[in-house]
């Protein structure tokens, strides 16, 4: 058998691929210059520990630079609320009837976080492709983007906080909490978010483009 063969199955109108060659060492990095996050190789012997320990200082130190504006834990759900959709590449989207995101059995933010880099991590090093590991990339990103002092789109990013919180097994949240919402806002400014489940749950199930 031939060691660049392809085996390929389709999941929707997804395609998975399964490659029979080791997968490179690959690892996901913070260019500091940018402070958005990138892929990398990465030595060889670096343990899954260090890598899973890295990644997630490196995805920290950008969400806090935006600490000013925003909780940490606001850019984490986002995340996550565009992450978890079955449109998206697994190991978070799939089957619309058993996403991937329905193996998080967390409870917190921190928690959350450490699903959302060891899961990519996980489905690469089993041969199933870098798609989840350039999703996370591509979503720590956008929500980096959404949360831009000069281009934020809040109404986009309460959203995404909902649906990050709802999907991640928080509860059927239909307000944004206090400590999550923009710094500055009066108390009283954002009382709730409310969306017409009708209007909305259509537009919500279609994802974020990561291509």
């Amino acid at each position: 058998m031939s060691s660049s063969r392809l085996y390929i199955r389709t999941t929707h109108s997804k395609v998975n691929r399964f490659y029979l060659t080791k997968p490179a060492p690959i690892s996901i990095v913070r260019d500091p210059a940018t402070n958005r996050i990138v892929t990398a190789p990465c030595p060889i012997e670096t343990s899954a520990s260090d890598l899973y320990s890295t990644t997630k200082k490196d995805i920290l130190a950008c969400l806090n630079s935006a600490a000013d504006i925003v909780h940490r834990d606001r850019l984490i759900y986002c995340i996550a609320g565009i992450l978890f959709c079955h449109t998206i590449p697994e190991p978070f989207g799939g089957a619309k009837s058993c996403p991937g995101y329905w193996a998080y059995t967390g409870t917190t933010p921190r928690e959350l976080l450490d699903f959302i880099v060891m899961a990519p991590y996980q489905a690469y090093w089993g041969w199933k492709g870098r798609f989840g590991i350039d999703a996370v990339v591509k979503s720590v990103n956008h929500a980096l983007a959404l949360h831009d002092p000069i281009g934020r789109n809040k109404s986009e990013t309460d959203e995404l906080v909902l649906r990050g919180m709802n999907r991640s097994g928080t509860g059927k949240l239909y307000a944004i909490p206090p400590h999550l919402q923009y710094s500055g806002e009066a108390p009283g400014e954002i009382i709730a978010v409310y969306f017409n489940a009708r209007e909305t749950q259509g537009q919500i199930d279609k994802g974020i483009d990561l291509n």
